[in-house]
């Protein structure tokens, strides 16, 4: 699944390094990316709710069933994806946040609607 226009990749705390954040454009067509890709990681239960099971069933010491488990998996089956919250930069490290910006729903909405009504 590839992205359409720009997209940031940023990752996530040293000590959580399987965390990345695509970052897309602040606009309709950026939030329009980022709902289909949500959409699609959630069409095929690879969304936020999944990965919140998955991570509170890995015990914290693992155990040996759970490496050969691990090791026989496919690459596709370790993504998920998800629209993140404020409370979701938390996951980033400290220059990856100075360079976020969270803006809501409505908020692109609305700059969409006013380049609308200029014309």
């Amino acid at each position: 699944m590839g992205f359409s226009g720009k997209a940031k990749v940023y990752r996530g705390r040293p000590a959580n390094q399987g965390v990345f954040v695509a970052k897309f454009f602040p606009t309709f067509s950026g939030l329009r990316e980022a709902e289909r890709l949500h959409r699609h990681y959630g069409e095929n239960n690879r969304g936020k709710e999944e990965l919140q099971r998955l991570k509170s069933k890995i015990p914290v010491n693992g155990s040996a069933n759970q490496l050969v488990e691990t090791a026989s998996r496919k690459p596709a089956e370790f993504l998920y994806g998800y629209i993140g919250i404020a409370e979701d930069l938390d996951k980033l490290d400290f220059e990856s946040k100075k360079r976020c910006l969270v803006k809501s729903k409505k908020d692109i909405e609305a700059i969409a609607d006013a380049a609308l009504d200029s014309e």
